[in-house]
């Protein structure tokens, strides 16, 4: 997740905090929730447009009912 090198902003850490406060977690699994976003935010301020999640990351990100999977998103577009 985040490495003691990593410089979070003050905007990482909102944007966490801001999603985590949308999530029904428990306080441990939105710590780790925020934690990840906070990881991913910094990794797309990097320059980053593609990070790679652990199943793990992916489980919280889809359990926090923010996100879709991508074969859920195409299950949702209307037909042609």
């Amino acid at each position: 997740m985040i490495s003691e090198e990593q410089q979070l902003s003050r905007l990482d850490t909102a944007f966490a905090r801001f999603l985590g406060e949308r999530t029904t977690f428990d306080p441990i699994q939105k710590q780790a929730f925020e934690n990840l976003v906070m990881s991913v935010s910094y990794e797309q301020c990097q320059g980053h447009s593609c990070i790679l999640l652990d199943d793990e990351g992916k489980a919280l990100i889809l359990a926090s009912g923010l996100a879709v999977s991508h074969s859920q998103a195409r299950a949702k577009e209307p037909a042609a």
